[in-house]
């Protein structure tokens, strides 16, 4: 399995089961159907690569990614919105705190996932009439080319 596929893989199953979430690939949040919520997308951004062999290979890097968590609320209530966006928040803290564990190496692959970690959380919007909210987080993974 390609680096960012068990990546993926790995992340969305412990995302499923620790956060209670429901994975979705759909990335606007008005196209998703009631049931979609509360729910989860996973995005991969540029990959840099930190360290290389003196024949070039990379040895060492990281990607980004970023995870937007969408729930829903009723109409004007913005001290509601912020307060399970809170929770969502505790929750995402603890699992890039240690509740994810990297996938196990398995044969054939020459790469290995070492761990993830919170770059940013964008600031939250506060919109009173919304009954859809999303909280974006850009995080990022750093792995090992064995």
């Amino acid at each position: 399995m390609t680096r960012e596929l068990n990546f993926r893989t790995n992340l969305s199953a412990q995302l499923t089961a620790q956060l209670s979430l429901v994975r979705v690939t759909v990335p606007d949040i008005h196209a998703l159907s009631p049931a979609q919520f509360p729910s989860y997308s996973v995005d991969l951004g540029k990959t840099f690569y930190q360290q290389n062999a003196l024949a070039g290979t990379p040895i060492s890097g990281y990607q980004e990614f970023t995870l937007t968590i969408n729930f829903t609320l009723p109409q004007l209530s913005p001290e509601t919105m912020l307060h399970f966006r809170s929770d969502f928040l505790v929750g995402v803290e603890f699992f890039f705190g240690g509740g994810y564990a990297p996938p196990v190496i398995q044969p054939g692959e020459n790469y290995r996932i070492e761990s993830i970690s919170l770059v940013n959380v964008a600031a939250p919007t506060i919109q009173p009439t919304a009954t859809r909210f999303a909280i974006t987080i850009n995080a990022r993974y750093d792995f090992i080319n064995l």
